[in-house]
């Protein structure tokens, strides 16, 4: 007579023997909804996030999935936590688009020689808008992360009143924050290069908080305008023409997009009486213009 017990299949011990670390079921789980709602893009809505599509998606154990969030919006708030940062190659960063940024450095160097005068200073910095601006809003409306994360965070601040959802607004403060203080040193740094400073009571945060607001409202006009048909009808007509130069700029096409933003921008700065070229700031373009934004860190040690 054997004394052997029923043998448990194989495979049943390898499933026991590979459960997943929670987290790696939160990265696999993080991953895959960020791929399905990027694929929908601007139009998905908290609603339509199916919690059993994320788990099919990530191929997780629904077991797992389930005991770290117990409800969908338990994995909501922590999914938007995770968009809102804090890595920086995350959705809450992809207006601060680093090839816009070495754009304008690359005009102001080609420009450097302009600089000696008041004149030639406006216009280096009227085409490094004229391009620039333009860029970063092809930029921004074509960027699903972007499109997504404003839909997102916008649906988050609108339901922010138990603790949860007040912790998700104060991470997208947060991620807002860090973007305005990139965007005000690169405004600072071309301030100095082309003579150029905050009229009193404003900073160069405000400017990068009004200049932000005018290209990322007209983005979501674009995004909005491309679900809704393509670039066909009145309004795309509006949005999308060339317009005339400003007054005292050299004959190119301008879009309505950088003209806004050239609004703000000469609205908010002064040119700086007396002013000469320094060394230090140019090395600092030369380096964003080479290495991106983060390449003009090391500006200040060296003035």
């Amino acid at each position: 007579m054997s004394t052997v017990g029923p043998v448990e299949p194989t495979a049943q011990i390898q499933r026991r023997r590979k459960r997943i670390p929670a987290t790696e079921v939160r990265e696999r789980m993080f991953e895959a909804a960020r791929e399905i709602v990027r694929l929908r893009g601007v139009t998905i809505s908290l609603e339509e996030l199916s919690m059993d599509e994320v788990v099919s998606s990530a191929g997780v154990p629904r077991s797992s999935a389930y005991r770290l969030w117990p409800y969908k919006g338990d994995f909501v708030n922590d999914l938007l936590l995770h968009f809102a940062g804090p890595k920086p190659d995350w959705m809450a960063f992809s207006a601060f688009d680093e090839e816009t940024l070495m754009l304008a450095a690359e005009i102001l160097l080609k420009r450097w020689g302009d600089l000696s005068t008041t004149e030639g200073r406006l216009r280096a910095a009227d085409e490094a808008i004229r391009v620039a601006v333009q860029r970063n809003f092809d930029a921004i409306a074509e960027s699903p992360d972007w499109q997504v994360y404003a839909a997102l965070s916008a649906t988050a601040r609108g339901n922010s009143n138990d603790a949860s959802r007040s912790e998700l607004v104060k991470a997208l403060d947060d991620a807002d924050l860090i973007f305005v203080h990139q965007m005000a040193a690169f405004y600072e740094l071309v301030g100095r290069s082309v003579g150029l400073r905050p009229v009193e009571g404003m900073t160069y945060e405000q400017l990068a908080l009004a200049g932000a607001a005018v290209v990322e409202g007209l983005a979501i006009r674009k995004v909005l305008l491309d679900a809704s048909g393509g670039p066909e009808g009145p309004m795309a007509a509006h949005l999308l023409a060339t317009v005339p130069a400003p007054r005292g700029s050299r004959p190119a096409p301008w879009s309505l997009v950088a003209r806004a933003y050239r609004g703000i921008f000469f609205e908010l700065l002064e040119p700086v009486a007396e002013w000469q070229a320094d060394e230090h700031v140019r090395v600092a373009i030369e380096r964003v213009a080479k290495h991106g934004p983060n390449g003009s860190n090391k500006m200040k040690s060296q003035t």
